[in-house]
């Protein structure tokens, strides 16, 4: 280790081998800033929708088709953290109201659940949840 030290050194003072290059003086006041949301005019709606895509609802659709084993097997496998229970419960208030909330998320989440749901013969929509900040 020592003899590379030496080496390093006298290939230095000899004016060879590569020494450590100085950073250039960058003046970072004249380079243009990125373009804010407020600087495109867009309101708080806008804002929600694209830091974080907004909250969406999954809705059961009340379907003459839907028996409480599909519906409680498609929204169990589907969706993360829901119960049967859950799902028992969507499936009753959907026969009596005619719809039932099953998730508020974010619209890309909310569109692949729809999806999801879809595929697996369960009658649904998504909305915008316009109970939450």
């Amino acid at each position: 280790m020592r003899t590379r030290t030496r080496t390093a050194h006298a290939l230095l003072e000899k004016g060879g081998g590569s020494g450590v290059l100085d950073r250039p003086d960058l003046d970072l006041s004249k380079l243009p800033t990125p373009a804010t949301e407020s600087d495109l005019g867009g309101g708080e709606r806008q804002k929600s929708k694209k830091l974080g895509g907004g909250s969406y609802r999954v809705m059961l659709l009340d379907h003459e088709r839907h028996t409480e084993k599909l519906v409680v097997q498609a929204i169990t496998t589907t969706i993360p953290g829901t119960s049967p229970e859950h799902a028992l419960n969507c499936y009753h208030t959907a026969k009596k109201l005619g719809q039932a909330i099953i998730t508020s998320c974010i619209k890309e989440h909310a569109e692949f659940y729809s999806e999801q749901l879809l595929r697996q013969g369960v009658s649904n929509m998504i909305e915008p949840d316009t109970t939450t900040l």
